[in-house]
């Protein structure tokens, strides 16, 4: 699994800017008005959304499952992994990039379990189906 920042830049002259700033709308967005994603191409603007991929695994009830993750963009990170009830399985670590993370957690519950990470919610979310076995 890898944490990663998708980013997509333009210019004015080829597309508007959106009209409202993305990071109103989500803490996994971000967004660099023109004149500010680069200072010497003033009409260029971009915007970036945050994520782990793969965003969707499926597993059977009782596996015991490793999550090893590699962080390549964001900074930090606030991440937690929980059941299908709410219970946390992972508690809350903070991850950091250029880091390399495991972790492991038994897969009891039918449901979805999610690993979230709390500083770029919702976009950055993956989530693991457990189906009966």
């Amino acid at each position: 699994m890898t944490a990663v920042e998708f980013k997509g830049a333009t210019t004015i002259d080829k597309l508007a800017p959106p009209s409202a700033n993305p990071t109103s709308l989500s803490k996994g967005y971000g967004y660099k008005a023109p004149g500010e994603a680069d200072k010497n191409a003033p009409t260029k603007w971009e915007v970036v959304s945050y994520a782990f991929t793969p965003g969707f695994v499926t597993v059977r009830q009782g596996d015991t499952l490793t999550v090893i993750a590699f962080v390549v963009n964001g900074d930090k990170h606030e991440v937690a992994m929980l059941a299908p009830d709410g219970q946390v399985v992972v508690p809350t670590a903070t991850w950091h990039r250029g880091q390399e993370y495991r972790v492991s957690f038994a897969a009891e519950k039918v449901g979805t379990y999610r690993l979230s990470c709390f500083t770029h919610a919702p976009t950055m979310t993956a989530t693991f189906l457990v189906l009966p076995r």
